[in-house]
């Protein structure tokens, strides 16, 4: 199951734009990475949080090293354990009974949506921290 924050210039206001055209390709990666890390660290800690009885699920996240695309910058969040998938989306509400209070489906897909602009601004004070 893998989550993709993607960075595209297109999409960012002329502020941004500026700081991505200015800044060097490290410190995006460097932004990138850090947004990825929060990202994973909410998925951990915030409702619905990663399934977690054993572990096996949480232990399984990672983020993995960003990369230049052709339109702009992107980072992979995943959780490589076989059945996270089908734990994320919980299709037809299987599973009813979380081992972990606060956990449930969508634990990563709710905190891309809900705090995409923290990791927006988390990546735009990296770039900022260039130009100084």
């Amino acid at each position: 199951m893998i989550m993709k924050l993607n960075i595209e210039h297109k999409k960012f206001d002329a502020n941004m734009r500026h700081l991505v055209m200015h800044s060097t390709p490290d410190a995006i990666i460097r932004g990138l990475r850090e947004a990825g890390m929060a990202l994973k660290l909410d998925t951990d800690n915030v409702i619905p949080k990663t399934p977690k009885k054993w572990g096996t699920l949480k232990r399984s996240g990672v983020v993995r090293t960003p990369q230049k695309k052709k339109d702009g910058y992107s980072i992979i969040v995943e959780y490589t354990a076989p059945y996270a998938a089908q734990l994320h989306e919980n299709e037809g509400g299987r599973y009813k009974n979380w081992t972990e209070p606060g956990s449930g489906p969508k634990f990563l897909q709710t905190k891309l949506e809900l705090f995409i602009n923290k990791y927006y601004s988390i990546i735009g004070k990296a770039l900022a921290r260039t130009l100084k």
